[in-house]
C-alpha cells in the first residue's frame, strides 16, 4: 500500500514537474519555435483570443505565447503579405501567436552566432548559427513533426525569436543541421543579432 502510494506520488510529480515542459520565452532569450496556424491549432488558438496577458495556458502549462513582431523586420514584411499568420495589435504593436512544445530550441544549444560573409541572392542579410549536436536533433524533431503537407498545400512557419521579438518567420521546408540563419531587413538588424546571442546588448535597433 505504501510502495503504490509512493509510486504515484512520483508519477504525480514527474508529470508536473517534467523536464520537457515548455515555458516562457523570457526576455534575453532566443527561440526557434512553431508559428500557429489554423490547421494545426485551432483550440490554442481559441484559447490565445480569449485569455488577456501574453501567455496561453491549457490544464495550467504554457501552451502558446504572443510575441511582439520586430519593427522593419523580415517577420513585419511577412505578416503583411499572407494571412497565414495568427496576428493581434496591443497597444499600438503587433504580436503573432507561437506554440510551444519540447522540440523548441533555444539559446542554450548554440555555440556560435555570426555576421554571414556569403554572397546573399535577394540581399537581405543574414546571422549564421552553429547549434551543438542536441541542438541539431531538437531541430530534427522539430522540422518531422511539422512538416510540409504538400498535398493539401500547408506549409508550417517557425519563429526566429530574438529577446522576445520575432525577426523571421521562414518556411519549415527543409532539413535543418547544425548550422542554419536567420535572414534580416538590414545589416543593423543582423549586428543587434550576433549581439544578443553574444550577451552583449540589451535594446533592439530602432
Amino acid at each position: 500500500m505504501i510502495l503504490s502510494r509512493i509510486v504515484l506520488l512520483a508519477i504525480t510529480l514527474l508529470l508536473l514537474c517534467g523536464c520537457n515542459r515548455p515555458v516562457r520565452l523570457t526576455p534575453g532569450t532566443f527561440a526557434m519555435c512553431i508559428a500557429a496556424n489554423e490547421a494545426d491549432h485551432l483550440e490554442i488558438i481559441a484559447l490565445a483570443k480569449e485569455t488577456p496577458g501574453a501567455i496561453v495556458l491549457k490544464d495550467g502549462e504554457i501552451v502558446g505565447e504572443w510575441l511582439q513582431v520586430a519593427a522593419n523586420s523580415l517577420a513585419s514584411q511577412q505578416i503583411d503579405e499572407t494571412d497565414d499568420f495568427i496576428v493581434r495589435e496591443e497597444n499600438s504593436v503587433r504580436e503573432v501567436l507561437v506554440v510551444h512544445s519540447q522540440f523548441d530550441l533555444t539559446e542554450s544549444y548554440i555555440r556560435t552566432a555570426t555576421l554571414s560573409d556569403e554572397a546573399i541572392s535577394d540581399g537581405h542579410p543574414q546571422v549564421k548559427i552553429t547549434i551543438s549536436a542536441a541542438g541539431a536533433q531538437l531541430a530534427h524533431e522539430l522540422l518531422s513533426s511539422n512538416a510540409p503537407d504538400y498535398l493539401n498545400e500547408l506549409f508550417r512557419n517557425v519563429a526566429m525569436v530574438v529577446r522576445g521579438q520575432v525577426f523571421e518567420l521562414p518556411r519549415l521546408e527543409t532539413e535543418i543541421g547544425s548550422r542554419f540563419v536567420i535572414s534580416t531587413t538590414a545589416p543593423e538588424n543582423a549586428a543587434y543579432i550576433v549581439a544578443i546571442l553574444n550577451g552583449k546588448v540589451q535594446q533592439p535597433p530602432q
